[in-house]
């Protein structure tokens, strides 16, 4: 998404592509961490902590746009 973002070419192919990574990761997110955790969660007892959705799927996503903002602005320093 960041390279997407960074590249400044909005071509409606680039868009769809773009779209549908985001759909893909909240679908994931949804299925394979909300849903996982919470029956876990349920099952055992444990009150539900919604954070943890958080650390597993955003938290991992802002960190790598992070990444690739710093190595973008790195290799435009050095330039």
């Amino acid at each position: 998404m960041m390279d997407f973002l960074l590249s400044s070419v909005y071509t409606w192919p680039r868009v769809s592509r773009a779209l549908v990574l985001v759909g893909a990761a909240v679908i994931h997110s949804y299925e394979f961490v909300y849903k996982e955790r919470r029956n876990l969660a349920l099952a055992q007892g444990e009150t539900w902590n919604s954070k943890i959705v958080f650390y597993t799927s955003a938290l991992p996503f802002m960190l790598g746009s992070l990444i690739l903002l710093t190595v973008a602005s790195l290799s435009s320093f050095f330039k």
